[in-house]
């Protein structure tokens, strides 16, 4: 059986990720001149065409290049070329614009054109394609956060949230109208509470379990360490029975700094260019920590207690006592303020946003903006709202700090729309796979679904639902002709979504040819398909040194029976992987293992590498190059593949936090989950 280790991530961790192979055609391997070609038909002749070639330098053993002309015409590159010919001729007088369309496997090596674009007169053979040593580039492209409190909205439009249980503070960047994946922008609090952010982009924490207000200070375009603004909030006694403080913060346009704190209004006063002594304006009240000011500095606080809300008024010089803007919630935990002095709320256990609308120098009762009335009919995303916040556009955002997301509730004209996922509505992600078009799936643990996060148009968009309520998912894998499988741990069978004519179908059993499903006798933490779409899993048994075994796929139906090809050692399975070799590869208890296949048959299991970490995900390209993510020094290990034989390990990419899964996709690119975001490595 696996065993939970403290301090790593569970056995749905361990989890499987399905390498995609690509099978490589011939390259153009000719240089040098030819001859011009022209064809005759009947009595009359095409036009005349000429070829396009030239030199390669620096590429080596390195496969998986491909040339493009215009976009097209793709021509791969073998290893060791030193020149190379378009596949297609062009005809004279044409333009041609030689790119490169995918760089080599491994993620070391870029290649760049010199020379490659011009008007077609003969035979080309003057472009230079240079290849050369390069550090792949990291960008986060889907986010997912551990426990989502507060959030906030800068003035330009970048959302701030506090994720509580990973003890730091994200930012979901917002650029040319469409929010980005999230980002850390501070960490080392214990356990953050509130956010908020000042008019020159400072962003203010309410860090409750160091009793202190923390300033993220914002320079130059980059966040700097926190700094403590203000402490002292508890007495030595309330610290030592448990409780934190502040719970709730807000920052004036003065940079005057406002705090909830046991039922008290603190303020910290901003004169001189620093922080002064914290002052007390009101309380006894149950004030919950939602705050907020409005322009004219009235502050505006929910009272869990009474659910209530109130305003306290500002005249100048200082604040009257608290008015009753409205009651009857049900705990409210959040509010916050647009630009014409509506005021909305979370309404927590109505599991409800609420506005209070101001006309006319008057508020009104609440109404209801959004709400969870019928989770399971509507599948309303607002099951555990907390922390909330309003743009300049009047979009309001949601922390769900039950599916651990951020949502947008979007103001369309005069009314709101359906609220829209800005994180990655994925919540304790535990497997993950990419598809031959780089559409990533996921499984999402607390709903029991399994979601896909989109490509198209050259980026990622926000995650969809493919499969809901399949039970307790610990593996998934997409085989070559887009069926997903999923395993979970509390079954000893597969589940299978199938996919027919660009949508996925309901999910059931994965079964044989007569309809029966296939049991495999225990559950499997590692699952992988190869291109024949057969499946490879290790199984979870509670034996000594279970086996690696396939479930082959003929016909349009899998086996009936698995079959054993390899013994590997002991321990718990973290990662397995299929080249198109069909060489069989897995990382057991922190090592990695290849099972060699020649002459249709598997050999004895070999160790690639011991490593001084702990291997988690697993993947294979093209070439051969396996990575395996180190979550012990937060990195991803490649071991890659030249001349028959396995190199020195390479050490790609830096700043993961807990790196558990490895993808390779369709054009090379290394997908890293770690536990906040979904990466992408490439040249």
């Amino acid at each position: 059986m696996s065993t939970w280790l403290p301090g790593r991530p569970s056995c749905r961790e361990f989890v499987i990720v399905f390498c995609l192979a690509l099978t490589l055609g011939g390259c153009g391997g000719g240089g040098g001149s030819s001859a011009p070609s022209s064809n005759s038909s009947g009595g009359g002749s095409s036009p005349t065409t000429y070829s396009l070639s030239g030199t390669i330098s620096g590429l080596g053993a390195a496969s998986g290049l491909v040339l493009l002309d215009g976009g097209g015409d793709a021509t791969t590159i073998a290893a060791n070329s030193t020149v190379f010919t378009m596949k297609t001729p062009v005809a004279s007088g044409s333009t041609y614009d030689i790119t490169v369309g995918s760089q080599p496997y491994g993620l070391t090596l870029a290649c760049s054109v010199s020379g490659g674009s011009g008007t077609v007169s003969g035979n080309v053979t003057s472009i230079a394609v240079s290849c050369g040593n390069a550090t792949p580039a990291q960008k986060a492209i889907a986010g997912y956060f551990a426990n989502p409190l507060g959030v906030a909205v800068d003035a330009s439009g970048n959302v701030f949230v506090v994720d509580n249980g990973d003890s730091s503070i994200r930012e979901i960047p917002y650029s040319g109208g469409s929010y980005g994946a999230a980002i850390t922008v501070g960490s080392g609090f214990s356990f953050p509470y509130a956010v908020a952010t000042d008019a020159n982009g400072n962003v203010f924490v309410a860090d409750a379990g160091h009793d202190s207000i923390k300033e993220i200070p914002y320079s130059g375009g980059s966040y700097g360490v926190p700094i403590t603004v203000a402490s002292g909030f508890l007495t030595s006694t309330q610290i030592l029975e448990g409780e934190a403080c502040p719970t709730g913060i807000a920052v004036s346009p003065s940079d005057t700094v406002f705090a909830v704190c046991n039922g008290d209004l603190d303020e910290i006063s901003f004169s001189g260019g620093s922080h002064g002594a914290t002052i007390t304006v009101a309380s006894g009240y149950g004030f919950s920590g939602g705050i907020a000011l409005d322009a004219k500095g009235n502050v505006f606080v929910a009272d869990a207690a009474a659910n209530a809300v109130y305003e306290l008024p500002s005249n100048g010089s200082g604040y009257g006592a608290p008015i009753t803007l409205a009651s009857g919630f049900n705990y409210p935990e959040g509010v916050a303020l647009d630009a014409g002095g509506d005021v909305f709320v979370s309404d927590t256990l109505n599991e409800a946003l609420k506005e209070i609308p101001f006309n006319d120098g008057s508020y009104g009762a609440p109404i209801t903006v959004a709400s969870d009335l019928s989770p399971s009919a509507t599948g309303s995303p607002l099951p555990g709202i907390a922390g909330l916040a309003v743009d300049t556009k009047g979009n309001v955002f949601v922390a769900d700090e039950r599916n651990n997301a951020v949502w947008e509730v979007p103001l369309n004209g005069s009314a709101y729309g359906a609220p829209l996922a800005v994180g990655s509505g994925i919540s304790a992600p535990a497997a993950f796979a990419v598809d031959a078009n780089d559409n990533l799936f996921v499984t999402d643990a607390t709903s029991r679904s399994i979601r896909e996060i989109p490509y198209s148009g050259g980026s990622y968009h926000t995650s969809i639902t493919v499969a809901p309520g399949l039970g307790d998912l610990i593996s998934v894998t997409v085989a070559p002709n887009g069926n997903v499988i999923a395993a979970q741990s509390t079954s000893a069978g597969l589940e299978e979504v199938p996919f027919s004519g660009g949508v996925y179908l309901r999910p059931g059993p994965l079964s044989d040819r007569f309809g029966n499903a296939i049991d495999l006798y225990g559950a499997a933490p590692c699952l992988a398909t190869d291109t024949n779409d057969d499946l490879f899993f290790f199984l979870d048994t509670g034996m000594n040194a279970p086996p690696v075994e396939e479930l082959p796929f003929s016909a349009g139906y899998y086996q009936s029976s698995p079959q054993k090809i390899a013994a590997m050692g002991l321990g718990p399975c973290s990662g397995i992987a299929v080249d198109s070799n069909q060489n069989v590869f897995a990382t057991i208890n922190g090592v990695v293992y290849e099972a060699p296949f020649s002459s249709g048959s598997y050999g004895a299991a070999i160790t690639l590498d011991t490593g001084s970490g702990d291997f988690r995900g697993m993947a294979v390209d093209g070439n051969g190059d396996v990575f395996v993510a180190d979550i012990t020094h937060d990195v991803v290990t490649e071991l890659p593949f030249t001349n028959g034989s396995y190199g020195t390990p390479i050490t790609l990419g830096s700043g993961f936090n807990g790196p558990f899964s490895v993808a390779v996709g369709h054009h090379g690119q290394l997908f890293v989950a770690d536990r906040e975001n979904i990466w992408q490595l490439g040249p």
